[in-house]
């Protein structure tokens, strides 16, 4: 399959795979569409793949980025689409030092949720990028209005539990 335009790329950290993605304009009734390669072998293709969003786990295993379609974004990891949003904040992805969970921050209308391993955190106004403190422990800042409409800023910590 021809390729237009690499609009960005990724090397894994044990530097044995290598993400891109390219803009190209075959068959698709938009017109342009985006698609990223791993290893030379293509995924689906969106609307846009967010620029510099492609991201590989520490272990080089599972691999992550940002997508469009139908003006909605979300995160593929590993292949598979998680929950549209509004928005995905570009650079909150991260994997745990496990390899085993990625977290983000997205929006919703006007609200921000941290969202780790697919599952949303309560609402805030506002997030701070998330910090893995371990493999089933992550903390982030937030702001939110109290009952009295005040703003509040938080030290939000979560402790993931298997199920």
């Amino acid at each position: 399959m021809p390729y237009d335009v690499i609009v960005t790329m990724a090397f894994s950290p044990d530097s044995r795979s290598l993400a891109y993605a390219v803009e190209s304009d075959v068959n698709h009734p938009e017109g342009f569409a985006y698609f990223v390669v791993v290893n030379r072998k293509p995924e689906k293709v969106y609307e846009t793949v967010v620029y510099q969003s492609i991201l590989f786990s520490p272990d080089s295993r599972r691999m992550a980025y940002e997508a469009e379609a139908h003006d909605e974004f979300f995160v593929v990891a590993d292949g598979k689409e998680e929950k549209h949003y509004s928005d995905v904040v570009n650079g909150t992805m991260q994997f745990s030092p496990d390899n085993r969970r990625l977290a983000y921050v997205s929006d919703r209308d006007t609200s921000r949720y941290v969202v780790v391993d697919g599952k949303e955190s309560q609402e805030y106004e506002t997030v701070s990028p998330v910090v893995f403190d371990g493999p089933r422990r992550t903390r982030f800042l937030a702001t939110r209005y109290d009952e009295s409409f005040n703003r509040e800023m938080l030290r939000v910590e979560i402790e993931i539990v298997e199920e």
